[in-house]
């Protein structure tokens, strides 16, 4: 009986040991027939939802493989741009549909697929500037599985895709990322009577505002043209007054480039003329095209990228008449005023000459007195050759109808010439006629003798 016993025991034990190792022969026979299987991957379409960013479009795209992988593998990526152009040429697709350049599609290298997966997914990247530029219309992109690694195929008759979707699907118009000009955008921007404009001792400056639609983002550079001959065309059609001329290109300057540094939505150009150019044609009035030409990113705005900018020569022109009013001071250079530094160097119109006294605490003043009101806009002052000590830092400016009761029209503290025989310009801001002018110096930079080379008074219209 105990042998018995004994002998089921044995077997009791025996039967799993014997089950389970089949079981394993069995199981390696299948994972060797597994492991010899080799898959195929195929292209499909997109998979999930599109995302944007400030730059980009992302595409989620999916990949089938069949049957499931028995190992991780990858297979390369490519965009196919040849595939999109020929559809559209197949189908005779109008202007209602892009193909976008490959250089603004951005895909890995390869799609990685995991062990026992069917399927897999990698991201398209689309700059976002080329679906804002297409705005309305369906977008085409094409790409391509090229090889499949250890030993796997690329499916030969779904080895491409093609993704068409809508631009609107993917961006509202709300969003896209326009750049415009903010002064005179689409239409004509008028310079006269101190408006639009600023002046300087050279001539006129027109700034030009520049501004981004939407989010801002990434530094970027816009590039500025100007265009004359659109000039005469204007004329022609009554758009501009007669008597308008066009600008050369040598009779002004502006910044060719803008740049928008990052997350700014604003930036500035400048347009300059002369005040040689205006002087010259003081009876015209002058006119020039400046328009966003392209950008490093974001897309120009089709009708609000330009500007006419147009100059009323007669009611921008500033005149020097400093020279036509009975000037004295209420001291002068010990030697006198013809002196070789005497007062009247001080409005010879020369920057070489200089006015100088002695013994300088804060009391003197220099006049002109006018026939007839003027409308006084601006006054310049140029340093003298050495000593940057004997500059003056502060001192006001007053005006006068009779001669004895006066106004303060303009202050000015802590002022600072960085170079000698610079000359400095300083605006009035709310410029009205008189007949006498008076410029009383307060301070220098700390010396015992004052110097000044040159005190100009600008008449504007």
């Amino acid at each position: 009986m105990k042998k018995n016993i004994v002998k089921v025991f044995l077997v009791v034990l025996i039967f799993p040991f014997i089950f389970v190792q089949g079981c394993k022969e069995n199981k390696l026979e299948d994972f060797e027939f597994q492991k010899g299987t080799r898959s195929t991957i195929s292209a499909g379409g997109i998979s999930g939802e599109i995302t944007k960013s400030n730059e980009h479009i992302s595409i989620p795209i999916s990949v089938r493989i069949t049957p499931s992988a028995t190992k991780a593998f990858e297979s390369s990526l490519s965009v196919n741009r040849e595939l999109a152009e020929d559809y559209v040429a197949e189908k005779g697709l109008d202007d209602t549909h892009v193909v976008l350049p490959t250089g603004s599609i951005t895909i890995p290298s390869s799609v990685k697929v995991a062990y026992g997966a069917d399927s897999a997914a990698f991201s398209m990247a689309i700059n976002r500037t080329e679906i804002e530029k297409h705005y309305g219309k369906k977008i085409i992109v094409g790409y391509s599985l090229t090889t499949a690694s250890k030993d796997n195929a690329v499916d030969t008759k779904a080895q491409s895709h093609l993704l068409i979707f809508d631009s609107f699907d993917v961006i509202e118009e709300e969003d896209i990322h326009y750049l415009r000009l903010t002064n005179g955008a689409g239409g004509i921007l008028e310079l006269k009577n101190q408006k639009n404009y600023e002046s300087t001792s050279t001539g006129l400056a027109a700034p030009i505002g520049v501004s981004l639609e939407s989010f801002p983002g990434s530094s970027f550079v816009v590039d500025v043209e100007s265009d004359t001959d659109t000039i005469e065309h204007l004329i022609q059609t009554g758009e501009l007054p007669e008597n308008t001329i066009a600008l050369k290109n040598s009779d002004f300057t502006y910044d060719k480039s803008v740049r928008f540094a990052s997350n700014s939505k604003t930036a500035s150009l400048e347009l300059s003329v002369p005040w040689s150019v205006i002087s010259e044609h003081s009876d015209k009035k002058l006119a020039v095209l400046v328009k966003l030409k392209s950008s490093s990113l974001h897309v120009i705005h089709p009708e609000l990228s330009h500007t006419v900018v147009l100059i009323d020569s007669e009611n921008v022109m500033e005149i020097d008449v400093t020279n036509d009013g009975q000037f004295s001071v209420n001291r002068d250079n010990r030697d006198g005023a013809d002196a070789n530094e005497g007062s009247k160097k001080l409005i010879d119109n020369r920057t070489d000459t200089k006015f100088l006294v002695r013994d300088f605490t804060g009391d003197i003043w220099c006049q002109i007195v006018f026939d007839t009101p003027q409308k006084i806009g601006a006054y310049t002052l140029t340093s003298a050759n050495d000593a940057p000590n004997r500059d003056p830092n502060e001192w006001n400016l007053q005006v006068s109808d009779d001669g004895e009761n006066w106004e303060t029209i303009d202050t000015r503290e802590e002022e600072v010439f960085e170079t000698r025989h610079l000359t400095r310009r300083f605006d009035i801001q709310f410029p009205e006629a008189y007949k006498y002018y008076r410029l009383n110096i307060t301070s220098n930079v700390g010396e015992s003798r004052l110097q000044i080379a040159e005190w100009r008074l600008i008449r504007i219209p």
